[in-house]
């Protein structure tokens, strides 16, 4: 039985299909409207590292970024990569002592693109990359410093130190030397303490002073094996400091609960919010800069909780949002939102926003959805689609025909083609069905991007996204998932459901409960 008066959980049913034909808009669409690639400025002498780590933050591929003959190329020229086309990066070549005209156009280009008005034209943070120095040597090259004198206005710098696996290795070297005897993990774990407290000495201490008591927000990097926590730093202290401005620690954030997430965002006044829905204060820099990054998983998840909180993951339980639209339609809206922040390339990411994907993921939700909640204007009622399945055997091919879905040995049968063309109404099987699809895609696009994130991982394929799909639909957690998510649905009352941030909380602290700590 619907917990929902008959008024408000049929009022669907006399809609025209044309209404219902008309798909939803994802958020997404919105974000990368307003800011369709995020802009990052690297600052840097060649040699230092900044090719190397581009392609490991982003997991892109890029040429070498300083391979540019002098005089040819452009700080104004935009780096882009096919196999990340939500970033675009700037390059600037650095400058000797004494090379007035190189820092002019430095600072002419960082005043130009921090002033303009258009964000997708803006330039959303610079980082500052200096190869990590051995004890004695050199933090600064002569005029480093004046860049923090530039008037960039809220745009972030970052102090990079490049390289440090090269110090490390160094360390480890010497202390081979001194002790024959140590080896392997110890050698590795000492080598690395012994590395941190150089890096302290020769890198803070000096940029302290050499700052004049400034400590602008820094860290040491490696893009080699077993230092991907560094890179993880660097995006979680970028973040930071386009969310918080100066006030940021310049130390690696604490861990935020998911729950902190959603009162941080509903929190928010100093964003810049879509001119549609000024109330609800998403940034789409920062929901980008989360999308082209590839190393952070935290990120990750707090753009997904961010985007959806703007509108379609509070409005599960009412109409408001879903009114007059196929579950399909609805469906397609919160997949597409999930998916293009995970922002996977190639063949993998067509694969994960396509229909045959789709049509393995409806099976997740299967045991979800309400066999007994028959529409009297769904499109194909159960006997027409079973009479006509014959019929629909040629059209297999063309996966986007709603009758695909039915056809064997697609992995949906009758019943849930049937539920995905019935319109949406407001019903506990609804309201449990859209929550599962929304925490089970988000914990299976988390398990795919722990594939991805090492270093050293192989490229992600097809047959792994759906060895990691089938894996967790048959999983204990999958199952305890719905078992909630069925409690939820059973005992929340109507003007429970109707509170967005009573179901929102629900799906945020599955994510939270299910996904494995970063």
């Amino acid at each position: 039985m619907s917990m929902f008066p008959p008024s408000l959980s049929d009022a669907s049913d006399s809609v025209s299909p044309t209404l219902r034909d008309v798909p939803l808009t994802p958020t997404m669409n919105r974000v990368m409207d307003d800011c369709p690639k995020f802009r990052v400025l690297v600052v840097g002498k060649s040699g230092v590292g900044k090719s190397s780590l581009i392609n490991a933050a982003f997991k892109c591929t890029l040429a070498n970024v300083s391979e540019h003959q002098r005089g040819i190329s452009s700080i104004e020229d935009e780096i882009t990569s096919e196999s990340n086309q939500r970033f675009v990066l700037h390059d600037s070549q650095g400058y000797e002592p004494g090379e007035v005209e190189n820092f002019r156009i430095l600072e002419e280009f960082i005043k130009w693109r921090t002033q303009e008005t258009d964000v997708s034209k803006k330039l959303h943070a610079i980082w500052l990359c200096i190869s990590t120095p051995f004890a004695g040597g050199r933090v600064f090259e002569t005029g480093d410093e004046k860049i923090f004198d530039i008037d960039r206005g809220n745009v972030p710098i970052i102090v990079v130190f490049t390289r440090f696996d090269e110090l490390v290795a160094r360390v480890e070297g010497s202390l081979m030397k001194g002790d024959r005897a140590m080896n392997g993990t110890k050698l590795t774990k000492k080598a690395k303490e012994d590395a941190d407290i150089i890096y302290k000495d020769v890198c803070t201490k000096k940029l302290k002073a050499r700052l004049r008591g400034r400590v602008p927000p820094h860290l040491r990097v490696s893009n080699q094996v077993g230092y991907e926590d560094t890179l993880t730093n660097l995006i979680q202290i970028t973040m930071d400091q386009m969310r918080f401005g100066p006030h940021a620690s310049h130390t690696l954030r604490s861990k935020s609960t998911f729950l902190d997430v959603f009162r941080r965002a509903s929190s928010k006044s100093s964003v810049t919010p879509f001119a549609q829905e000024p109330e609800e204060g998403l940034n789409a820099t920062e929901v980008m800069f989360a999308t082209a990054q590839g190393v952070d998983l935290q990120s990750k998840i707090d753009a997904s909780i961010d985007v959806g909180r703007q509108k379609y993951w509070r409005g599960l339980a009412s109409s408001a949002n879903f009114f007059g639209k196929t579950l399909k339609a609805c469906l397609d809206a919160l997949h597409t939102d999930i998916v293009i922040v995970w922002n996977f390339s190639g063949d993998v990411g067509e694969y994960l926003g396509s229909d045959p994907f789709k049509i393995r993921f409806y099976k997740v939700i299967e045991d979800l959805i309400d066999r007994n909640a028959a529409s009297p204007n769904a499109e194909l009622g159960m006997s027409n689609i079973a009479a006509r399945v014959g019929d629909v055997v040629e059209l297999a091919a063309d996966i986007g025909h709603p009758e695909a879905l039915i056809v064997a040995p697609i992995v949906v049968g009758v019943i849930v083609a049937k539920w995905l063309y019935d319109v949406y109404k407001a019903t506990p099987g609804t309201l449990r069905s859209l929550m599962a699809y929304i925490v089970d895609l988000a914990i299976v696009m988390q398990r795919l991007f722990e594939l991805a994130r090492p270093s050293d991982s192989e490229p992600l394929s097809r047959i792994t996204v759906d060895k990691v799909l089938d894996d967790f639909d048959a999983s204990n957690e999958k199952r305890e998932i719905h078992d909630l998510l069925r409690l939820f649905a059973e005992t929340t009352n109507l003007f429970q459901a109707m509170d967005k941030d009573r179901v929102f909380e629900k799906v945020v602290s599955l994510i939270k409960d299910y996904a494995r700590a970063p």
